[in-house]
Parts: C-alpha cells; sequence; structure tokens
C-alpha cells in the first residue's frame, strides 16, 4: 500500500500543512519539507469528500495527512494526552502514521474558514463533537463537515471536530516509507 502525493488542484482542495511551520501547537516546524500524502483509498475518500463540499458551496483546507512517527513522536513529547494525541507506539490509534487520517476545516466561497468554535488542534472539551457551549453557528458548521466527511466515506473521533479517518483504522499497518519520512521530516 503505497502512499501517493495529494495534488491541491487534482483534488480542488487547499492545503496548508500546520506541521511544516511554526503556526501549530508545538511551536517549532516539525515537517522541514511539508508534502500531503495518503493511501490509495483515504485519497479517494478524500475526493469524494472535495465534491461534495463544492455542491455545497465549500472547499476543504487540510491541515495535515500522513504524519511519520518521528513527527508522531515530537508531537506526543509537546502534549502526551491520548485524547488529542496518538501514542506514538503500537497502543495508539494512529491513523495519520497508517495514512488514512486528515485533519481538515471548511472554507467559504471567499477562502475563509468557517467558524467551527475553536481552532485547530484546540486541546479542550470544546474542541468535543458534542460540545453545545460553543455557538449555534459553529455547532452548524461541525454538523455540515461532519456530514459531508461521513457521507464520503470518513469516521470521526468525537476529541477532534478536525480529524477524520478511515473506518477500521487498525486494519492499516503503520507506514515506515523511509524516503518519504525523510523527504518530510528532513527535507531532502
Amino acid at each position: 500500500m503505497p502512499l501517493i502525493p495529494i495534488d491541491e488542484k487534482q483534488y480542488n482542495i487547499d492545503v496548508a500543512l500546520k506541521y511544516g511551520t511554526l503556526d501549530n501547537f508545538t511551536q517549532n516546524i516539525i515537517y522541514k519539507n511539508p508534502k500531503l500524502y495518503l493511501l490509495d483509498e483515504a485519497a479517494e475518500a478524500l475526493r469524494r469528500a472535495s465534491t461534495l463540499a463544492q455542491a455545497m458551496g465549500y472547499k476543504l483546507l487540510v491541515w495535515d495527512g500522513y504524519r511519520p512517527l518521528a513527527a508522531a513522536q515530537k508531537l506526543w513529547d509537546a502534549v502526551p494526552d491520548p485524547r488529542f494525541i496518538s501514542r506514538p507506539d503500537e497502543t495508539g490509534p494512529l491513523g495519520h502514521a497508517r495514512g488514512v487520517a486528515v485533519d481538515l476545516t471548511l472554507l467559504d466561497h471567499n477562502g475563509k474558514a468557517l467558524n467551527m468554535g475553536t481552532d485547530f488542534d484546540a486541546f479542550t472539551e470544546l474542541s468535543y463533537h458534542k460540545n453545545t457551549e460553543i455557538s449555534l453557528d459553529a455547532q452548524k458548521n461541525r454538523f455540515m463537515l461532519l456530514g459531508l466527511m461521513t457521507a464520503s466515506g470518513w469516521d470521526f473521533i468525537t476529541s477532534e471536530w478536525w480529524h477524520y479517518q478511515l473506518p477500521n483504522l487498525r486494519s492499516y499497518p503503520l507506514l515506515k516509507d523511509q524516503d518519504i519520512d525523510h523527504l518530510i521530516m528532513n527535507g531532502s
């Protein structure tokens, strides 16, 4: 099961990989060469979600996809909380390290992110799907994202409105593509 690169134009999405910038909860650049990769099956589910979002007048903005185990370790070291970060060993679900998870949001027709009640990687109960302490507008936007993602074949976790993964994610192996991992983490 090889990882495939995801092209913004081909999938009609925007990509802004947060861990390739300082604008993330670690305040460190985790990916020296940020590139979006997914397994084939996840790539097709992303294409379906993008098509559905477009039909509704929106566009997907993807913040993360495949995440090398070395990156997962750095995130865990920064926030060792299994509600929000997968343990970087066999006990964690590690959907990103399997190439079958994405972190994303919706953009309106002007390219502005919809109000989801919290920022990406807001490690608080306000990020939970079921949270009703956020505005009604944010709740509706989350439900819209949830609906289009699940209709496109994705599953979700309760603690992060931005995280979606393929069902039965543990049936996919942890990926250790040394060439891609080295490229993402080291930039060469």
